[in-house]
């Protein structure tokens, strides 16, 4: 376009030649321009942006961001995607508000008598749990009994070990009889 003042106006062209054509125009920006020229977010009705991270560990992290969509309630801020065949799929970010689910404060049994009467009937509901040692000493057997007797409840577990195999936790569970 040779200068930026030319450049918007034959992007406003652009749009006035769409706009009596009764069709949905996309524009791609590669955002190779400066910094901070948003030529194109001034006229567009609305501007998503696409990006993929290069991260430390794992495979690469593709993202999208909703930053203007005229006279429509979007959700902001960053949402997951992936694109597969067919097309894209979306993960949109999850707002913990939106999720709220009351506890009743009522106590969760470990399924050993001994060891919920130590706590006063066992674990709150709704509350946070620290277990401390050294390795060896017992935590993830402790959390394995807590799990196994929520699922004898019927409720949803999730369980995520990151220091062994999922198989050596298996097996100690087995090994203590808990019917895994």
């Amino acid at each position: 376009a040779q200068s930026p003042l030319r450049y918007r106006r034959q992007v406003l062209a652009l749009k006035h030649f769409f706009t009596t054509r009764n069709c949905t125009v996309i524009l791609l920006d590669d955002q190779t321009s400066e910094m901070g020229d948003l030529q194109l977010h001034s006229i567009s009705h609305g501007v998503v942006m696409l990006e993929q991270l290069a991260i430390d560990y794992g495979a690469e992290r593709r993202r999208l961001r909703v930053i203007k969509m005229r006279g429509i309630q979007f959700r902001g801020g960053y949402h997951d995607f992936a694109i597969r065949k067919g097309g894209l799929q979306i993960y949109p970010r999850l707002i913990a508000a939106e999720h709220h689910s009351c506890f009743s404060g009522e106590l969760a049994s470990s399924g050993n008598p001994a060891l919920d009467k130590m706590l006063g009937g066992g674990l709150e509901r709704g509350t946070n749990a620290l277990l401390v040692g050294a390795a060896g000493v017992g935590k993830s057997s402790l959390a394995l009994s807590y799990a196994v007797a929520a699922c004898e409840r019927g409720e949803q577990v999730a369980f995520f070990v990151f220091d062994e195999n999922i198989s050596t936790l298996l097996a100690r569970g087995r090994a203590l009889g808990l019917p895994m």
